[in-house]
């Protein structure tokens, strides 16, 4: 029996340029030969899946900022380096937990990451909490407050201060402050200093913060503890030492923006899940690896 719809599919490849007679030709099959029209409505689903399935991949733009501040971001500026810190690696990981997920990285200035999430043109930061925040976007919230089961990472803030000044922090209070304490600029422990009635003096990096320091031209400063002991481990700051009591322990979210979680709300639930998950799993080991890296 002749076989009209295997024909034209075969002579069309062998012929490109009759495809169009042949695809009238299949149409006119179609209607005499029902059958060959299920095949062919089948043929074309079985064609048009791998198509679908690209269409339904989800790209998450996380933004961090353009600082070098080891262990969690490597370099300055707004070039990605391909050991981009702990992290920028913990979100690429998502795309290994969440099917369908692919993680884009984009640096900015930490202010204009906030605004850009706000504005949806990014769609995810890592970011302590404050009420204020809640205006950008989502976190992973429990009642009122975040869930600390979900956060990224947790993170302590110490005092730095130069040997000969007479500043000193017993864990409540500070006594003998002589001038403004220095932090990053827009971190939220700059509020925190604040509401206990001390001038804050903010900088770009870790690193100018510290030369200030060096200089006494602030009496002190507030650092990531992980950043602070790092600067500080190849000597090129004899005269700077840290204070014994945390001025403030953090715990770190995967701020999603309003526009992503309007749209992927289940997908957020999965994001900020796996986000906990790789905290576990991968977390301490990246930390151990980056901080061990030559100039870290």
């Amino acid at each position: 029996m002749h076989t009209p719809w295997r024909w034209s599919v075969r002579s069309c490849a062998l012929d490109p340029g009759m495809a169009l007679w042949h695809v009238r030709f299949t149409m006119r099959t179609i209607f005499h030969f029902p059958c060959f029209g299920v095949a062919f409505c089948a043929l074309a689903l079985l064609c048009g899946a791998p198509l679908a399935q690209a269409a339904e991949a989800v790209l998450l733009r996380f933004a961090y900022e353009t600082k070098d501040v080891p262990p969690y971001f490597i370099g300055d500026g707004e070039q990605i380096p391909a050991k981009p810190g702990v992290t920028p690696e913990l979100m690429r990981l998502l795309e290994t937990k969440i099917p369908g997920l692919k993680v884009q990285l984009q640096r900015m200035p930490w202010k204009r990451c906030l605004s850009s999430l706000q504005s949806g043109e990014s769609d995810a930061v890592v970011a302590s909490f404050n009420k204020e925040r809640r205006s950008l976007g989502h976190y992973p919230m429990k009642g009122e407050a975040p869930d600390p089961a979900l956060r990224i990472d947790t993170k302590a803030y110490f005092l730095y201060s130069h040997v000969k000044s007479k500043i000193s922090w017993n864990g409540r209070q500070f006594s003998g402050v002589n001038g403004a304490i220095g932090a990053p600029l827009g971190y939220s422990i700059v509020e925190d200093l604040k509401n206990q009635g001390l001038a804050v003096e903010e900088s770009k990096s870790a690193q100018q913060l510290l030369e200030k320091l060096s200089l006494q031209r602030v009496a002190a400063v507030a650092l990531l503890e992980r950043v602070g002991d790092a600067l500080l481990q190849d000597g090129a700051y004899p005269h700077i030492l840290k204070h014994p009591a945390p001025l403030a322990g953090k715990d770190y979210y995967v701020l999603l923006s309003q526009t992503f979680v309007s749209k992927y709300p289940a997908m957020a639930r999965q994001i900020w899940q796996a986000v906990a998950q790789l905290r576990e799993q991968e977390g301490e080991a990246l930390i151990k690896q980056y901080l061990a890296l030559p100039g870290e």
